[in-house]
Formats: C-alpha cells, sequence, structure tokens
C-alpha cells in the first residue's frame, strides 16, 4: 500500500505541473481566453459585409454545371484582435461549394472584435453564406445572384462554465490505511481503513487552475496484534544446579495482544485544484496539497494475555519438568498513551468530473494521503499484570498514518454562473 500511495501521489503533482505550464502556455496579458457566442458589444464587420461577400464570392463551375444551389451555414471565431480564426462549416451543400464558402470567410480583413465588460473578447460567429442559381438547369453562362445574407436562428443551449468562481464541495472517502510500516518482531498490522467527510471551499481562475481549503474529519482504523510466547520446552529442559529437594517455579513464558486501534483527526486541507471541463461535459480533475491533521481521539481496544508456565525440579535432578500453563487476560479500552497531537500529510488525487446541473457536478477520485510526520509512540502503550508491565506495541513508533481511497464529492457553484448561446 505504501508504494502504491507514492505512485499516485507523485502522479498527481506531475499530472498538475504539466497541466499548469500547458495552461500557462496558452493563456495571454489578457487571462479571459474564454470564447462566448453572445456579448453585450458584438463584432463587427469593418464596411458592408453584403458588399464584401458579393465581391469575393466566386460560384464554383462544377456547381453550375451540376445546377447545384443552397446555404452553407459557416462558424468561425472572432479572435480578441480581430482576427478570424478556426473557421469550419456547420451545414453544407458540396464539396466544392463549401469550399467557396471557407475560402471566402478565411479571406475577410480583421473585425471590431466583441466586448464584454469594456474588454476585448473572442467570440464564435455564425454567417450562413447564401449560393443560388437564377436558373437551376442553367449552363455554364448561368451568373449567381448577388450575395444575400440571410438570418438563420438555429436552436441553442445555455453552456455553464465550471471554472472562474466561487464552489463549495462536500466529499466522502473510504479505503485503506493505517501505519505503513512496523519496526517490531512478532507483530502484525492488517484490515487498515480509512474514513474520511468533509467540504471544501474553492475558487477556480479562468486557467481552470484553482486553490481549496478545507475542513473534514478523517479517521484510521486498523487490527494489530503482538505475540512472543516462548514454548514450554524451552524452559523445562533447562540444566539447573542439582538440588537435593524438589523446587516449583513460575516463569513468565511472555504476552500477546489482539487490539484495534482508532485515531480521528479533525484536518484543514489546502489543495491546488485543476478540472478540464469548462462547460457542462465530462473533464479531468486532479488535485494536490498539504493537509495539518489534529488528533481528536486515540482509542485502543481489545484485549492483552500473560501466559506463565509452572516448572517442576524433582529432587537429586538437575532439570526442570513442565507441569501446567496458566494465562490472564485482561480487557483493554483507553487512548494510546503518547499519541502525536498535530501532524502533516501530503495529499493527491484523480478523477473525472461529470456535470449533473448547470451549477452542479460530481466528482470520482482515486485519491492518496502520505504521512509525513510520526503519529505518536506505541511503546507508551502498556497493560500490567500484578507487579508485571507488558508494552503491547513494543519500543517502537506508529510511524505516518498513509491512506489510498475512493472518493466522491459534489461540486457546487455558488457565484453566478456565466453561461454563453450554443447552437445544438
Amino acid at each position: 500500500m505504501k508504494s502504491l500511495n507514492k505512485i499516485i501521489f507523485f502522479f498527481g503533482i506531475f499530472l498538475l505541473v504539466m497541466l499548469s505550464l500547458r495552461v500557462s502556455a496558452q493563456s495571454d496579458s489578457s487571462g479571459d481566453n474564454r470564447i462566448y457566442m453572445i456579448v453585450p458589444q458584438m463584432p463587427t464587420f469593418p464596411g458592408d459585409l453584403d458588399n464584401f461577400m458579393a465581391d469575393h464570392l466566386r460560384y464554383p463551375q462544377s456547381a453550375i454545371n451540376r445546377g447545384i444551389s443552397g446555404t452553407v451555414n459557416i462558424t468561425f471565431v472572432i479572435k480578441k484582435t480581430g482576427a478570424v480564426s478556426d473557421v469550419a462549416v456547420l451545414s453544407g451543400v458540396s464539396a466544392d461549394i463549401d469550399s467557396e464558402a471557407v475560402r471566402v470567410v478565411k479571406s475577410m480583413p480583421p473585425w471590431n472584435p466583441g466586448k464584454k465588460d469594456g474588454k476585448a473578447v473572442n467570440v464564435q460567429y455564425n454567417l450562413p453564406v447564401y449560393f443560388a442559381l437564377n436558373n437551376p438547369k442553367s449552363s455554364n453562362n448561368a451568373a449567381p445572384p448577388p450575395f444575400q445574407r440571410q438570418e438563420v436562428r438555429p436552436a441553442w443551449d445555455s453552456l455553464y462554465y465550471l471554472r472562474d468562481g466561487l464552489y463549495v464541495d462536500p466529499d466522502l472517502g473510504y479505503g485503506l490505511g493505517g501505519p505503513s510500516s512496523s519496526n517490531l518482531n512478532n507483530t502484525q498490522i492488517t484490515s487498515g481503513s480509512s474514513f474520511k467527510f468533509g467540504a471544501n471551499v474553492s475558487y477556480m481562475f479562468p486557467s481552470n487552475l484553482g486553490i481549496s481549503i478545507g475542513l473534514q474529519v478523517q479517521q484510521y482504523s486498523f487490527n494489530y496484534t503482538y505475540s512472543n510466547i516462548a514454548e514450554p520446552n524451552n524452559y523445562y529442559q533447562d540444566e539447573t544446579a542439582l538440588r537435593t529437594t524438589s523446587t516449583d517455579t513460575t516463569v513468565t513464558a511472555g504476552y500477546d495482544a489482539t487490539l484495534k486501534y482508532t485515531f480521528t483527526y479533525a484536518q484543514i486541507p489546502i489543495l491546488c485544484r485543476y478540472i478540464s471541463s469548462q462547460e457542462n461535459r465530462v473533464g479531468l480533475y486532479a488535485e494536490a496539497g498539504l493537509v495539518a491533521n489534529y488528533l481528536v481521539n486515540s482509542q485502543i481496544s481489545g484485549s492483552a494475555t500473560q501466559t506463565q508456565y509452572l516448572l517442576n525440579q524433582p529432587a537429586n535432578t538437575n532439570i526442570f519438568i513442565y507441569e501446567s500453563t496458566s494465562t490472564t487476560s485482561q480487557n483493554i479500552s483507553t487512548p494510546s498513551q503518547n499519541p502525536a497531537k498535530l501532524t502533516m500529510s501530503a495529499h493527491a488525487a484523480v478523477g473525472v468530473l461529470l456535470p449533473l446541473t448547470a451549477k452542479m457536478s460530481l466528482i470520482i477520485s482515486v485519491s492518496s494521503d502520505m504521512g509525513i510526520m510520526n503519529a505518536g509512540d506505541g511503546s507508551k502503550d502498556l497493560a500490567s499484570f500484578g507487579s508485571s508491565q507488558f508494552y503491547f506495541y513494543g519500543q517502537g513508533t506508529y510511524g505516518t498514518f498513509n491512506a489510498i481511497s475512493g472518493e466522491v464529492k459534489l461540486l457546487i457553484k455558488m457565484s453566478k454562473e456565466e453561461h454563453v448561446a450554443h447552437y445544438r
């Protein structure tokens, strides 16, 4: 589990760094690279658009020969600089007519860019280019009519941005967790689990990156067993001084423990986040950062047992003979004696974002939490059997608490949604 935690954590860090570099390389000084369909001040052509199209549009001879006519709906982006880019055919007539419509649009001079809040922005623009013959059956001498700009109003939907705003995201996670390792002999840690829930407040920037801070509760629970009981024959065959009278003795054969450890922390995660989706579609989600952990409660429950052997040394012999075994058990229900109150861990997660409504999305991810501070001194955990004491965690520390979990969270936008018109 430790190696898998490291792989997920470093993959999350690598992914965020690479995505951040990619976004930075694509952004410009204005900071707003969104493409709008409707803005308060729409782009305008520098002159008469109808005259420009009429002067530059050439009806393909091949289409005239075949008597083909119709309307080509072209879409393109008018950049903040006014340049025309990303020219594409929304609906066409034929390959030769479509190509001519694309050629003319690409030859346009720079437009007066659209503006939003007084700043130039990128705007998606749709333009119908009309091709009509005077007589559909005419031959090569047919001449097309002047260009006619028609108003077409295709159906449109509203798309909502999943960035550039304030969000709240309640989350729930469950998976494997517990100490990363033990430096003790005769120990076994099994069935480690991690459960957490909480909520974060995030602010996403236009670059798809954001920051987040939250409050959550995470509980580590794991089973711990320890045993160092010696076999009876380790004692009763030992040679001793020759005795003329019999002597009985009781020796401690060892201790064992079967316990459940539970540590509950209040946590403050400070994270960097990335969301690849900027509209209502499936996207990639990633986050990484540091988590401060404050111990709220620690509990040890289970039982510990002391095992003793009764040995008998017959008179005029020099060996012990095993007679019987006795055990003394005691239930354990106590806080751990010396846990660390404050620890830190590194967190990373990757997953997918699924849009549910205009202002709510579901995130499903796999996360890794790696402790970077020791969780406490387990050598203080002990049980008393009469005058003897048994340190059931031995002389080691708890080490770091690590976890790998599946997480589900809702990303709820709190600020006013940003939307644009979009053709179906």
